[in-house]
């Protein structure tokens, strides 16, 4: 019988390096699970009784062996895999700290002892530890932390810090499933049939139907009607093999998720099918509203550094502590990909309100009965207290709901329990819509207008460029430790018109496609060459063009695209469309 073997890894590229290595484990039945240390813990009491040993890193190991009695074999941090996060770590030219326990941090102290570096390294004995000492390390003027991935979490990024996670190599792994054999082929020698039915009765949220290998029932652990159980099991029986699978099916409103596997017990075969079942719902229609709790604000808005988005708003001079605190409603211009979204959520997470959901409604896709329930409903999302609403792509908005929206705000008085933030895409060169500036206005909307990476300073880029690139090269084990100076200046020179949402994408397509250690200028020359052709005018139509609107307003809106495509230059948007520069003036008045 295989060992059963739960790994607990902190990132899909350590998945990827346990991928490759359990190959050469034919009696392991590895189980890969991919958790942060908040969320490792439920994960494995649920699965606990399915293995016969844990393996994990770090503090989330530590965790797991006071939590649960399952044998739990802790991947180590090698010398080289810290000696690998610190050279990534000084790539970026920024103050940084080493933070984590002992295991981790021995093997810091030694290589700075080696190599006479000058570097600040933190040790904690305890979960409790993490918090307090990255209050220590901020307040000490540190940017990046070094440190295990499982610190590397909300509380991290709701710091203003940047993690650079130690990766774990492929040596590592190996030595580590070695050791789990080991440990579990001396546990799986003690299991024997009562045992392993009274673990199926004790685990919680499955349900499991048992046959011996000629077909007949000998365990059922479904509590009054099993009939479709029963019959989905002597449809699939026929059909067993020795492999492990997964099977979903559907039976009058519920679907049956099924594991079925081979357990062998004292040499004789058993046929395990494991049920979860959950009755359908029909499937919602495209989503208009979306609702974040802080831990989830973190999570999907804070994944690149919101201290770039920070000192982004601070330089134009915006105490963005103060603004979140005020009743004052926020109105955020912005050429698309400029951080509007993040921003918004970093307000968020600033005001009085952080304890309570954060409303996200898009309004180029809302519908007009959704439209209608958001404002007039009794549980209008306006009546109620203590909320963040945020409403992005308000320019979407025809007049008429302008006009409501503006209503509902006046009469509900509702920035005065609410807080309040817009947004709205500008295009170079061109005024922002009259009925926007008057929506402002009529809110009294204190106004954040930000800045395309071409007016930011490049030292400023060239840190974001290399912290993205950390990222990257952790998600996709890539090795990547940074770039020469041609390909820096390559890109530092670039004008990067679709802002930072282009910036992610070119970076990520080199570094998916690099094949060296070091960014090379020719790799930057090919995926900017490539952006020529993604960033097309027909791209940029669709993206502004609305045929349901007049004519007129329709050629106001080719003219701003074409305008776009121009990076601003009226004169050169003006011979494109084959008109004069007066016309193309009276279009974008």
């Amino acid at each position: 019988m295989k060992v059963r073997v739960l790994a607990i890894v902190p990132s899909e590229a350590i998945a990827d390096i346990f991928n490759e290595i359990k190959t050469k484990f034919p009696d392991l039945e590895l189980d890969i699970r991919v958790a942060n240390l908040a969320n490792a813990l439920p994960l494995v009491k649920n699965e606990c009784k399915n293995c016969d040993v844990i393996v994990a890193r770090g503090e989330t190991a530590i965790l797991i062996k006071k939590t649960v009695s399952t044998p739990v074999v802790e991947i180590p941090i090698s010398g080289f895999d810290m000696l690998s996060s610190i050279t990534q770590a000084e790539q970026l030219k920024m103050p940084f700290a080493v933070m984590g326990y002992d295991a981790m941090t021995r093997n810091a102290k030694r290589i700075k002892d080696i190599l006479n570096l000058d570097i600040e390294i933190f040790s904690i004995s305890q979960i409790s530890d993490i918090e307090s000492t990255l209050h220590t390390i901020k307040s000490k003027g540190y940017n990046i932390v070094v440190c295990g991935m499982g610190t590397a979490n909300s509380l991290v990024h709701a710091l203003g810090l940047t993690p650079i996670n130690v990766m774990t190599s492929h040596a590592t792994v190996e030595e580590s499933l070695k050791r789990a054999l080991s440990l579990g082929k001396i546990i799986v020698e003690g299991n024997d049939k009562t045992r392993f039915f009274m673990h199926l009765t004790e685990c919680s949220g499955k349900k499991y139907i048992v046959y011996s290998r000629d077909c007949i029932q000998v365990f059922n652990t479904f509590n009054g009607d099993s009939d479709t159980a029963v019959q989905i099991c002597e449809k699939l029986l026929p059909n067993i093999t020795n492999e492990r699978q997964y099977i979903k099916k559907t039976c009058n409103g519920t679907l049956y998720d099924i594991d079925q596997s081979i357990v062998k017990i004292n040499e004789q075969e058993y046929v395990v099918f494991a049920f979860d079942t959950k009755k359908l719902i029909p499937a919602p229609k495209k989503e208009e509203i979306k609702i974040y709790s802080k831990e989830a604000v973190y999570s999907s808005f804070f994944t690149h550094f919101p201290q770039f988005l920070d000192s982004s708003v601070k330089t134009l001079g915006i105490n963005l502590a103060f603004v979140s605190k005020t009743n004052l409603p926020v109105f955020i211009l912005g050429e698309s990909g400029t951080g509007k979204e993040q921003i918004a959520a970093l307000i968020y997470t600033n005001s009085q309100y952080n304890n309570r959901p954060f409303y996200v409604i898009d309004a180029e896709n809302i519908t007009e009965k959704s439209w209608n329930s958001i404002l007039y409903n009794e549980d209008s999302l306006f009546l109620q207290s203590g909320l963040t609403i945020y409403i992005k792509n308000i320019d979407k908005l025809n007049q008429t709901k302008l006009n409501q929206l503006n209503s509902t705000i006046f009469d509900s008085k509702t920035e005065t329990r609410i807080k309040l933030i817009f947004s709205s895409d500008t295009i170079p060169g061109a005024k922002t819509n009259q009925n926007i500036l008057d929506f402002i206005n009529s809110i009294n909307a204190f106004t954040i207008l930000t800045k395309p990476i071409r007016q930011r300073p490049k030292e400023e880029l060239l840190t974001l460029i290399t912290l993205y690139i950390n990222v990257l090269d952790e998600k996709y084990g890539k090795n990547v430790i940074g770039m020469n100076k041609d390909a820096e200046e390559m890109l530092l020179s670039y004008q990067w018109p679709d802002n930072l949402k282009q910036l992610m994408r070119v970076i990520t397509d080199i570094v998916i496609n690099a094949d060296t250690t070091y960014i090379q200028a020719s790799q930057v020359e090919k995926t900017l060459e490539a952006e020529k052709t993604k960033l097309t005018s027909s791209i940029a139509l669709s993206s502004v063009i609305d045929i349901s609107k007049k004519m007129s307003d329709i050629e106001k809106d080719i003219a701003r695209a074409v305008l776009l495509k121009s990076n601003g230059n009226q004169s050169q948007a003006a011979r494109r469309l084959g008109i004069s520069r007066t016309t193309m003036w009276r279009l974008l008045s």
